[in-house]
């Protein structure tokens, strides 16, 4: 998915959309995306995961594609707490029994991308605010998130 930056395109590999000028390239370095402002560094994505395991194996191909991790965070307390300290989600539907619906509303608001990991396969299980946001179905293996997010 290109994300218009000025008159340049690139291409943004999470699907999501980035306002623009809040994202430029990183042509400097040729890594990976950067916030638009210079010295910020690495796009941060929030991880929200509570399997620990899951969450180890996540943050591993959110950083070997270039972004820094915020997190894991293991529960909707956490989540909530650093929603303002990301360009970008991963949230698992469903961290310790809560679901996450109220920390996505949020950064969903504020226009933060977010991408659900959930055991739910159907849309009509999901809120309808939120049927149109990308899921990453489990179980996965890490070639379906690095395809998500390329």
């Amino acid at each position: 998915m290109g994300v218009l930056v000025g008159p340049t395109e690139w291409q943004h590999p999470l699907p999501f959309r980035v306002p623009s000028g809040m994202m430029q390239r990183n042509d400097t370095h040729g890594g990976p995306p950067t916030r638009g402002w210079p010295g910020e560094g690495a796009v941060r994505i929030l991880l929200g995961e509570d399997e620990g395991l899951i969450a180890l194996d996540l943050e591993t191909v959110l950083v070997d594609l270039g972004y820094e991790v915020v997190g894991p965070m293991s529960s909707l307390a956490e989540v909530m707490a650093a929603a303002g300290d990301c360009d970008g989600a991963l949230l698992d539907v469903n961290l310790r029994g809560e679901l996450v619906f109220p920390a996505a509303r949020v950064m969903l608001a504020r226009g933060v991308p977010v991408i659900f990991s959930s055991g739910y396969d159907e849309a009509g299980q999901f809120p309808a605010e939120f049927r149109d946001v990308p899921r990453l179905m489990k179980p996965y293996d890490n070639s379906a998130l690095r395809d998500l997010c390329t």
